[in-house]
């Protein structure tokens, strides 16, 4: 009898322990809703088919929703039917890895109809077994600083516009001095953007490269027009006046402020590997690499366009000129893209 006394002893005390549990869990939970109902972000749960089981009052301001709207309605129904897709997608495979999720943004339908953007985190809650039971989330609005970062977009792309408009323009200055080169840097820029892409280069680099190699005759704009549109070949001081326009371009561009690197690109692209180019005689990799693309762009256009004193050659023969010389005047990797692009990639000039 008293061991059987002292069994219900301990069998009462644990029964007591495991009801001051739970009592402590359903206090739990009823402070949770408490903070749900009062937070200015909606909080939610959902069962395991992704169904709402609860959702706090604060949905009403940001959904125009009242909870009873939500619950026992699929947590995806209140979507865009192409959102619904994505997220339906997302949320199974959460669900079957039975792992949380931060921060992921979708849009979702006002009662009235416009569109809000939230961002929604969740934890997943299981039985006594393992097996999953449902989510237990928060929505977060998102709607105005989405707008903010789609205005923002707006006045850059505005601004680029404004950009590329000044860049043309300049462009333009080069070439109605000296006709012959009419469309001349465009081409550059093309061939130079196809070559860095096949080196691998950021997109920053690409795009100053881009730039600079609209740019890089600019300073012909300070050359007599007699000098640039002559039929026969320079002398020796003419050429010495010609060979001025890359500084020229660079002080140009240098007081523009012009982001990147743009001068630098601009000043070096007559430099020559083995150190026979101008302005400054650099050799190797004391040329920066943006400036070693486009030499190779720009010595492959001139050859194959007509100028005031020479036929345009065959791109044929320009390329065989273009492999001959690569390690000596132009760097091996620039002249090999060069080449890829026009044998391999179907490059060809606008």
């Amino acid at each position: 009898m008293a061991g059987e006394s002292l069994l219900l002893l301990r069998l009462s005390k644990a029964v007591a322990h495991v009801r001051t549990i739970e009592q402590e869990k359903e206090e739990l939970l009823a402070r949770l809703r408490t903070v749900g109902e009062t937070a200015d972000d909606p909080t939610w749960e959902v069962d395991e088919k992704w169904i709402y089981t609860s959702v706090s009052c604060s949905a009403s301001a940001i959904l125009g929703r009242k909870p009873d709207d939500l619950i026992g309605k699929p947590f995806c129904d209140f979507m865009p039917l192409k959102e619904t897709n994505r997220m339906s997608r997302m949320l199974a495979s959460f669900a079957t890895a039975g792992k949380s999720f931060s921060l992921i943004q979708s849009n979702h339908l006002h009662r009235d109809g416009h569109s809000v953007s939230l961002e929604t985190s969740g934890i997943p809650f299981f039985d006594e077994e393992g097996n999953l039971r449902g989510y237990r989330g928060v929505h977060r609005d998102v709607t105005q600083s989405r707008e903010a970062r789609a205005e923002e977009e707006r006045v850059l792309k505005k601004l680029e516009g404004t950009a590329d408009g000044t860049i043309r323009a300049m462009t333009l200055m080069a070439e109605v001095k000296d006709p012959t080169i009419a469309g001349h840097q465009q081409r550059v820029a093309d061939l130079s953007c196809a070559m860095a892409t096949l080196l691998s280069l950021p997109y920053e680099r690409r795009e100053m490269l881009r730039v600079a190699a609209c740019l890089h005759d600019l300073g012909k704009t300070f050359i007599p027009a007699e000098i640039l549109n002559k039929p026969d070949r320079l002398t020796q001081e003419e050429l010495a006046i010609v060979r001025t326009h890359p500084r020229a371009g660079y002080d140009v561009l240098t007081k523009a402020e012009f982001p990147w690197a743009v001068a630098d690109a601009v000043l070096q692209h007559h430099e020559r590997m083995n150190g026979s180019g101008y302005p400054a005689g650099l050799k190797g990799e004391e040329i920066m690499l943006e400036a070693r693309i486009m030499a190779v762009a720009d010595v492959v256009e001139a050859m194959c366009s007509k100028r005031s004193y020479r036929p345009a050659q065959q791109l044929d023969s320009a390329l065989r000129e273009l492999a001959r010389d690569k390690g000596q005047l132009y760097d091996i990797d620039a002249a090999e893209a060069c080449l890829t692009a026009f044998l391999d990639k179907g490059f060809k000039f606008a």
